[in-house]
Protein backbone atom coordinates (compact mmCIF):
# COMPACT_ATOMS: atom_id res chain seq x y z
CA UNK A 1 0.00 0.00 0.00
CA UNK A 2 0.89 3.54 -0.31
CA UNK A 3 1.41 4.00 3.07
CA UNK A 4 3.31 1.02 3.21
CA UNK A 5 0.97 -0.40 6.24
CA UNK A 6 0.36 -3.82 4.16
CA UNK A 7 2.64 -5.65 1.94
CA UNK A 8 2.10 -9.00 -0.47
CA UNK A 9 5.01 -11.30 -1.29
CA UNK A 10 4.20 -13.65 -3.65
CA UNK A 11 6.24 -17.14 -5.14
CA UNK A 12 5.39 -18.96 -7.71
CA UNK A 13 5.36 -22.50 -7.21
CA UNK A 14 6.28 -24.03 -10.06
CA UNK A 15 4.88 -27.29 -10.18
CA UNK A 16 4.42 -28.27 -13.65
CA UNK A 17 1.03 -28.91 -15.03
CA UNK A 18 -1.54 -27.09 -15.80
CA UNK A 19 -2.57 -25.05 -12.24
CA UNK A 20 -0.61 -22.25 -11.45
CA UNK A 21 -0.11 -22.21 -8.03
CA UNK A 22 1.78 -19.43 -6.23
CA UNK A 23 2.58 -19.22 -1.86
CA UNK A 24 1.48 -15.93 -0.84
CA UNK A 25 2.00 -14.13 2.41
CA UNK A 26 0.66 -10.52 3.35
CA UNK A 27 2.55 -9.12 5.67
CA UNK A 28 0.98 -5.94 7.90
CA UNK A 29 1.64 -3.40 10.66
CA UNK A 30 -1.27 -3.08 13.13
CA UNK A 31 -2.64 0.43 14.22
CA UNK A 32 -0.47 -0.25 17.61
CA UNK A 33 2.56 -0.12 15.09
CA UNK A 34 3.40 -3.98 15.19
CA UNK A 35 4.36 -6.38 12.07
CA UNK A 36 3.10 -9.12 11.57
CA UNK A 37 2.92 -11.84 8.42
CA UNK A 38 0.04 -13.31 7.48
CA UNK A 39 0.25 -17.24 4.79
CA UNK A 40 -2.15 -17.53 2.36
CA UNK A 41 -1.13 -20.55 1.60
CA UNK A 42 -4.09 -21.87 0.96
CA UNK A 43 -5.62 -18.33 -0.38
CA UNK A 44 -8.52 -16.14 0.63
CA UNK A 45 -10.61 -17.44 -1.98
CA UNK A 46 -8.59 -19.71 -4.54
CA UNK A 47 -5.52 -21.88 -3.74
CA UNK A 48 -2.84 -20.84 -5.39
CA UNK A 49 -4.24 -17.09 -5.81
CA UNK A 50 -1.48 -14.12 -6.22
CA UNK A 51 -1.96 -10.71 -5.15
CA UNK A 52 -1.53 -6.97 -7.73
CA UNK A 53 -2.07 -4.33 -5.47
CA UNK A 54 -3.00 -2.86 -2.61
CA UNK A 55 -5.46 0.56 -1.95
CA UNK A 56 -6.22 1.91 1.14
CA UNK A 57 -10.25 3.33 1.00
CA UNK A 58 -11.71 6.34 1.96
CA UNK A 59 -12.87 4.87 5.59
CA UNK A 60 -12.23 5.55 9.41
CA UNK A 61 -12.54 2.08 9.38
CA UNK A 62 -8.83 1.43 8.30
CA UNK A 63 -9.65 -0.67 5.31
CA UNK A 64 -7.48 -1.84 2.17
CA UNK A 65 -8.34 -2.99 -0.81
CA UNK A 66 -6.78 -5.97 -2.14
CA UNK A 67 -6.37 -6.71 -5.76
CA UNK A 68 -5.70 -10.41 -6.65
CA UNK A 69 -6.48 -13.62 -8.85
CA UNK A 70 -5.59 -16.82 -10.14
CA UNK A 71 -5.00 -18.93 -13.07
CA UNK A 72 -6.58 -22.36 -12.30
CA UNK A 73 -5.67 -24.70 -15.84
CA UNK A 74 -4.40 -23.31 -18.95
CA UNK A 75 -8.13 -21.58 -19.72
CA UNK A 76 -9.30 -21.08 -16.24
CA UNK A 77 -9.09 -17.44 -14.59
CA UNK A 78 -10.36 -15.89 -11.48
CA UNK A 79 -10.01 -12.10 -10.63
CA UNK A 80 -10.89 -10.95 -7.01
CA UNK A 81 -11.06 -8.29 -4.88
CA UNK A 82 -11.49 -8.25 -1.13
CA UNK A 83 -11.20 -5.63 1.51
CA UNK A 84 -9.09 -6.68 5.28
CA UNK A 85 -9.28 -4.28 8.36
CA UNK A 86 -6.51 -3.44 10.32
CA UNK A 87 -7.38 -3.42 14.01
CA UNK A 88 -5.28 -2.50 16.76
CA UNK A 89 -3.70 -5.60 17.43
CA UNK A 90 -4.22 -7.68 14.07
CA UNK A 91 -5.99 -7.90 10.68
CA UNK A 92 -9.84 -8.70 9.83
CA UNK A 93 -9.67 -10.74 6.38
CA UNK A 94 -13.33 -10.93 7.39
CA UNK A 95 -14.56 -7.38 6.88
CA UNK A 96 -18.19 -7.97 5.24
CA UNK A 97 -17.44 -5.41 2.57
CA UNK A 98 -19.42 -6.72 -0.17
CA UNK A 99 -23.27 -7.64 -0.94
CA UNK A 100 -24.10 -10.69 1.39
CA UNK A 101 -21.67 -9.57 4.14
CA UNK A 102 -19.20 -11.20 1.77
CA UNK A 103 -15.57 -10.42 2.29
CA UNK A 104 -14.54 -10.14 -1.40
CA UNK A 105 -15.98 -9.80 -5.16
CA UNK A 106 -14.85 -12.38 -7.34
CA UNK A 107 -15.71 -13.39 -10.99
CA UNK A 108 -14.46 -16.77 -12.97
CA UNK A 109 -14.48 -17.29 -16.83
CA UNK A 110 -12.06 -18.31 -19.44
CA UNK A 111 -8.25 -16.37 -19.83
CA UNK A 112 -8.86 -13.19 -21.68
CA UNK A 113 -12.75 -13.41 -21.22
CA UNK A 114 -12.74 -11.09 -18.27
CA UNK A 115 -11.96 -7.56 -19.76
CA UNK A 116 -11.65 -5.78 -16.70
CA UNK A 117 -11.38 -5.81 -13.35
CA UNK A 118 -10.34 -2.54 -11.93
CA UNK A 119 -10.32 0.02 -8.91
CA UNK A 120 -10.55 3.56 -9.61
CA UNK A 121 -8.75 4.76 -6.66
CA UNK A 122 -10.41 8.51 -6.75
CA UNK A 123 -13.56 7.34 -7.71
CA UNK A 124 -13.76 4.45 -4.98
CA UNK A 125 -15.44 1.73 -7.47
CA UNK A 126 -14.67 -1.01 -9.34
CA UNK A 127 -15.44 -1.77 -12.54
CA UNK A 128 -16.48 -5.48 -13.83
CA UNK A 129 -17.04 -6.14 -17.81
CA UNK A 130 -16.47 -9.83 -18.80
CA UNK A 131 -17.72 -12.45 -21.59
CA UNK A 132 -20.18 -15.01 -21.84
CA UNK A 133 -18.50 -18.05 -21.64
CA UNK A 134 -18.83 -22.11 -20.50
CA UNK A 135 -17.73 -20.87 -16.60
CA UNK A 136 -18.49 -17.04 -16.78
CA UNK A 137 -19.72 -16.68 -13.02
CA UNK A 138 -19.98 -13.69 -10.43
CA UNK A 139 -20.93 -13.39 -7.29
CA UNK A 140 -24.20 -11.65 -8.49
CA UNK A 141 -24.77 -13.79 -11.48
CA UNK A 142 -28.33 -14.22 -10.44
CA UNK A 143 -29.23 -10.36 -10.53
CA UNK A 144 -26.86 -9.64 -13.70
CA UNK A 145 -28.03 -9.99 -17.36
CA UNK A 146 -25.75 -10.56 -20.57
CA UNK A 147 -25.65 -7.74 -23.33
CA UNK A 148 -24.39 -8.66 -26.69
CA UNK A 149 -22.45 -11.10 -24.83
CA UNK A 150 -21.06 -9.55 -21.97
CA UNK A 151 -21.56 -8.57 -18.25
CA UNK A 152 -21.05 -4.76 -17.21
CA UNK A 153 -21.12 -3.22 -13.52
CA UNK A 154 -20.17 -0.80 -11.03
CA UNK A 155 -19.56 -1.28 -7.18
CA UNK A 156 -19.37 1.43 -5.49
CA UNK A 157 -17.75 2.13 -2.08
CA UNK A 158 -19.90 4.34 0.67
CA UNK A 159 -17.06 4.22 3.69
CA UNK A 160 -18.18 1.35 4.70
CA UNK A 161 -19.27 -1.34 2.08
CA UNK A 162 -19.35 -1.63 -1.96
CA UNK A 163 -22.95 -1.62 -3.37
CA UNK A 164 -23.94 -2.49 -6.54
CA UNK A 165 -24.23 0.42 -8.53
Amino acid sequence: SKDKKIRGFVWYENTGGSWYSNCSVIQYKTLNGKTFAHSLMDGLMHNGEYYESVYKLKSKNNLYLIKAGVRGCNTCCAEMMYVLQLTKDSADFNYPAFPGNSPYHKVDARCGNITEFSFDEAKQTIKVQYGEDDISTSMYSDTLKFINGAVNYLLEFDGKTFKQK
